[in-house]
């Protein structure tokens, strides 16, 4: 791609809003000067989940949850947030470009609409933007990640629409007390180069940091590169005994080739054919400039309130389908979003006779401003923007208490409005019509070009989420757990622009019951089986009234269940193995065909040798089965997709100030895919290697 980050990133510091970087700058100065070392991170995370309103022991939990520590980052072979989730279970990794760019992560079954059926949080925010694009994954570095929390099914009393497959949030690195200095680099197959820089300090009031990150890769496929430019700057301050405050701004930029689909007989055939392009001068850049601020109030008698708001500043461009006919810039494309959003919420302990428990309430509100133009603004008859505004308020309740010594219950409702108002425009050629006497047909004269705009279209959504959760502590070290729950998915801009005009909201029921086991001291298992029906649920499909390819409402109900098994085992001091396998049964009700692209079975396994105090070696395997495509709803339309297995190995060495590893990805060479749609297919990469030093002071 070329090393043009300097422009990047001079772009970003005259485009980014100037009070966000005053916020920020502001706790600057409360920085400690003196060195010290940097603590590692607390492997006590384990234990703790955040998100909810405050944090929570994972043994208190009705749910089947995963949690990711820094030390999992650390030894994984995976060198991106994608590959790093995509081992776990019944997550399962999509991919059309071959590189991280577009990647993510279905859970459960969700099918092509993963990207807003799974909901992707960054400290609490949503990465998730307003249409089909899904998060980007890419834009967060596992260099920044503290852990990452997967919560498996619907958790949409707190987190609303699109909260229905599973939630994925990632929370980033805080800076330890003392301060460090830190820098690395690392090289890697299909001309991969990265560099990263890290300063970060924490007294007994303040603390914050600033990380920088580079990375250029050619990518595997032809036109498949991704240059992209990463800076992350946050702060806290200890105002007082009972004010905390905090603040982070998180600037990505990109470029990135979008080398499209191959044949089948290209995939089936040799190594070129599946790195080949048909597409080599299609793809785009992106600005993604996130602003966050947030406070914590502790009040008396063991309440507490915290009060948060995020600004983000989003612009794409691209190209799709170029043709050497038109200038590139006749054929641009490009997506605006300025979105913000403010929340609050309160704990208040309450106890009635022996029993006690906590009610949890918030508010939130959330305005999107929204645009896409596509094919430029000057080709009659094809240039054309779409303009939305999506607004939305949302109050929300939930209780947890212990009616007996061995039980916890706990329940939560969710009012939400929410409300989208688009219009298009077109641009057209306008011409008088003179009629002539003895001549039938009219002559267009006076001609112009002028852009038509279309009504108002204007939708208004009332939704609504429950949850009731039931944990029972059999004994030391095993818990029982079960949870119904309620959730809702509001069309996304993009599904509305190309729909009938009666897109509804889907609505789900979810039930999930499970255990929890410490087996013995080195063995810990987590077993979780699940239901769930969506009515209503939104698919790209064909309407029989019109005969055109639209995204509409299924007619039937769609359905889910399955498991999913997670296994820790200490084999020795020195070894330790995690396994995982998961099941999901994802069909229409009425034909009893499969979900496209939703595999039946996943499993992996990971196995960690530390043979000196210092030296890791990590070996990683994951197996993806068999799924329909993309396009087909019938089972019987085109050809599934095979199942794939991958190998991944890391060797890794860390000293006191110098830490170096090396690794291969998909050792084997596996021929794989993601994601394939009427037969045209994306692989993903084939093997490669990296190696990558760093050292911090």
């Amino acid at each position: 791609m070329g090393a043009r980050h300097g422009h990047h990133l001079a772009r970003w510091l005259s485009g980014s809003t100037p009070c966000a970087w005053i916020a920020w700058l502001c706790l600057l100065p409360a920085l400690p000067a003196s060195a010290a070392g940097m603590a590692e991170g607390q492997d006590a995370t384990t234990e703790i989940i955040v998100t909810g309103t405050r944090p929570l022991p994972l043994a208190e939990v009705p749910r089947s949850v995963t949690v990711i520590t820094a030390q999992d980052i650390a030894r994984s072979p995976a060198t991106a947030l994608a590959e790093l989730l995509a081992s776990e279970a019944n997550l399962n990794l999509r991919s059309v470009t071959g590189n991280d760019k577009f990647a993510g992560i279905d859970i459960r079954g969700s099918g092509d609409t993963f990207v807003s059926n799974v909901l992707v949080l960054v400290d609490g925010v949503r990465l998730n933007p307003p249409d089909l694009a899904g998060p980007d994954l890419a834009s967060v570095a596992l260099e920044n990640i503290e852990r990452i929390e997967i919560v498996r099914g619907a958790n949409a009393v707190r987190y609303g629409s699109g909260a229905v497959g599973g939630v994925i949030n990632i929370i980033t690195r805080r800076s330890a007390p003392g301060s460090r200095l830190g820098a690395g680099a690392s090289l890697g197959s299909f001309d991969t180069r990265e560099l990263f820089a890290v300063a970060e300090g924490s007294g007994e009031r303040a603390g914050g940091s600033a990380r920088v990150a580079w990375r250029d890769s050619a990518g595997y496929r032809r036109n498949g590169g991704l240059e992209q430019l990463d800076v992350r700057l946050h702060g806290d301050v200890h105002a007082g005994p009972r004010l905390d405050l905090d603040a982070g701004i998180d600037l990505h930029a990109d470029e990135y080739g979008l080398p499209g689909p191959i044949s089948r007989e290209a995939f089936a055939g040799s190594s070129a054919g599946r790195r080949a392009s048909l597409a080599p001068d299609d793809g785009g850049e992106s600005r993604d400039n996130r602003y966050r601020a947030g406070a914590r109030l502790a009040l008396p008698a063991g309440q507490s309130l915290r009060l948060a708001g995020h600004f983000r500043d989003r612009q794409v461009d691209y190209v799709v389908g170029y043709t050497p006919l038109l200038e590139r810039d006749q054929q641009a494309n490009r997506i605006t979003e300025r979105s913000s959003g403010l929340e609050a919420g309160h704990v208040l302990p309450w106890q009635l006779g022996r029993v006690a428990g906590e009610l949890r309430t918030g508010l939130e509100w959330w305005s999107i401003d929204y645009s896409r133009s596509e094919d430029g603004h000057g080709q009659v008859g094809s240039s054309r923007e779409l303009r939305s505004d999506l607004d939305g308020v949302a109050a929300w309740l939930g209780t947890s208490f212990s009616p007996a010594a061995r039980w916890q219950f706990s329940a939560g409702y969710r009012a939400d409005l929410s409300r989208l108002d688009s219009r298009r425009h077109a641009l057209v050629e306008s011409c008088e019509q003179l009629v002539i006497p003895g001549i039938p047909i009219p002559i267009p004269v006076n001609c112009r070009n002028e852009w038509v705009t279309s009504e108002l279209d204007d939708k208004r959504w009332h939704n609504w989420a429950a949850d009731l959760g039931l944990l029972f502590r059999a004994r030391e070290g095993l818990q029982l757990f079960a949870n119904l729950s309620r959730s809702f998915r509001v069309p996304n801009v993009d599904e509305l622009a190309l729909a009938p005009s009666g897109l509804q909201p889907q609505r789900a029921w979810h039930f999930d019951s499970g255990l929890r086991a410490q087996l013995h001291p080195a063995i810990g298992l987590t077993l979780t089986g699940f239901w769930s029906g969506t009515r209503d649920e939104i698919l790209f499909g064909m309407d029989l009234a019109s005969g055109e390819a639209v995204n509409l409402n299924a007619d039937s109900r769609s359905e889910r269940r399955g498991a999913e098994l997670e296994l820790r085992w200490q084999l020795l001091p020195t070894l330790e193995l995690g396994a995982n396998a998961g099941y999901t049964h994802a069909r229409f009700a009425a034909t009893g065909s499969r979900i496209p692209l939703v595999a039946d079975w996943t499993s992996a396994a990971a196995l960690h040798w530390t043979p000196r105090e210092r030296l890791t070696a990590s070996l990683g395997v994951r197996r993806i089965g068999r799924r329909a495509d993309g396009n087909d709803f019938s089972g019987s339309n085109y050809p599934a997709l095979d199942g794939y297995e991958v190998v991944d190995l890391r060797l890794g060495w860390q000293g006191r100030h110098l830490r170096w590893s090396a690794g291969v990805q998909n050792a084997f060479d596996a021929v794989a895919a993601a994601s394939a749609y009427s037969g045209a297919i994306y692989p993903l990469a084939g093997r490669s290697f990296f190696v990558a030093v760093s050292a911090q002071y």
